[in-house]
């Protein structure tokens, strides 16, 4: 099964491309749930789990039309708690991508019991959040993951449990391994031309990304660093400082974030910031975020590492055994095949000898009409001959 194809939508800042967190092709069989609070944010990264993206459910339905006008190709469900999703059928699913767990902590468990080809369920938190006792069958780790360090530009770090099913004693396939990006800092999402309150510059920026925070004054960060991101699930629009930054030209200002450039640091796809019909709804994205989009991205990398894994054991297996089927019945074939005695090997000169004799398919009347043919050809395969001996 194939996405469909990217395509490039004209801007008024430039070219802008979209489906940049998904992939064109599904690596593994089999589907994605994606579950989240006002918008499913994993749904963005579905395509790094390899997984087509099933269903998408939320339980706050004020960026409904949003939600459904960015996955226009997908069936988008608003349930009014985890008992509605209890009730959910999970046929073809193997992995459950939850924004928060259920408060009720047996809810969880319901969900690990009623998935027969659920093999992974991720959310963010520590171990014991939204945990009362795995099934059997059932094993958890915990991810920690740096924004920093997987190309963000805010200093979030999140911890992300990954519930993995063990299959026939197996401990669930390979290691959980997130995968570094390039550093960058908060000088690739600001928008310059901003009205904001004249101050003096910054002297010798650094060329390379700054990865930590640097205040010039209490409450204002220098435009060289990392975003300062809130803890407990405070709104990131409130909770960014004030940045010193670039009007123009020599023009040094202080002033605050804007939304849309919070978004960008959080990774949101700019396509969702141009569906978007209000302020209203841009607040909304910014007031939602639990985590940037490149940890969600990073986590989905790491289990899908651990599904392709176990899917190229069975390919293996599977492989080597058309393999030794093809073997067979080549050497079956050989058996039946009678190649004839093997043919002499000649010297350079007898097979120039051998191709200028006469075909012995032609009939006498076309032999012995050219009779002055085959002395010139006798003659001819004789200068080959000389020629080559003298060499």
């Amino acid at each position: 099964m194939v996405e469909e194809e990217e395509s490039a939508t004209s801007w008024e800042h430039g070219e802008g491309r979209t489906g940049i967190l998904k992939v064109a092709e599904l690596k593994t069989s089999g589907r994605c749930l994606a579950i989240g609070w006002s918008f499913p944010w994993w749904g963005l990264v579905s395509g790094r789990l390899g997984l087509a993206l099933a269903k998408l459910i939320i339980f706050n339905p004020s960026l409904l039309r949003l939600t459904q006008d960015y996955f226009p190709d997908v069936n988008v469900r608003v349930a009014g708690g985890y008992e509605d999703v209890l009730e959910e059928e999970l046929l073809g699913v193997r992995v459950l991508c939850l924004e928060r767990p259920p408060k009720d902590k047996k809810a969880l468990g319901v969900l690990l019991g009623k998935g027969k080809e659920l093999e992974r369920v991720v959310f963010s938190g520590g171990k014991r959040t939204g945990i009362c006792g795995l099934p059997k069958g059932w094993m958890l780790d915990e991810l920690d993951v740096k924004h920093a360090a997987v190309g963000g530009v805010t200093d979030a770090i999140g911890k992300f449990v990954i519930l993995r099913r063990s299959k026939s004693g197996h401990t669930g396939g390979g290691k959980l391994v997130v995968t570094p990006r390039p550093a960058r800092d908060a000088r690739e999402i600001l928008k310059m031309a901003r009205p904001g309150i004249k101050s003096t510059g910054l002297n010798n920026l650094p060329f390379t990304a700054v990865k930590s925070t640097e205040f010039v004054e209490a409450g204002v960060m220098s435009c060289a660093g990392i975003i300062p991101f809130p803890k407990g699930r405070k709104s990131f629009r409130h909770f960014a400082p004030r940045v010193l930054t670039k009007y123009g030209g020599r023009i040094w200002i202080k002033r605050k974030f804007e939304a849309k450039e919070l978004l960008a640091a959080a990774d949101v796809p700019e396509k969702l910031v141009h569906l978007s019909q209000s302020h209203f709804e841009i607040n909304k994205l910014v007031d939602e975020l639990d985590w940037p989009v490149k940890m969600l991205q990073a986590v989905a990398e790491a289990t899908e590492g651990t599904l392709e894994s176990t899917d190229r054991l069975q390919s293996v297996g599977k492989k080597r055994k058309v393999d030794e089927v093809t073997l067979d019945e080549v050497e079956n074939m050989t058996k039946k095949i009678n190649l004839g005695p093997s043919p002499e090997i000649m010297s350079e000169a007898g097979v120039l000898e051998e191709a200028f004799l006469p075909d012995p398919n032609q009939s006498n009347e076309h032999l012995n009409g050219d009779e002055p043919q085959k002395e010139d050809d006798a003659h001819l395969a004789k200068a080959v001959k000389n020629d080559n001996s003298a060499v």
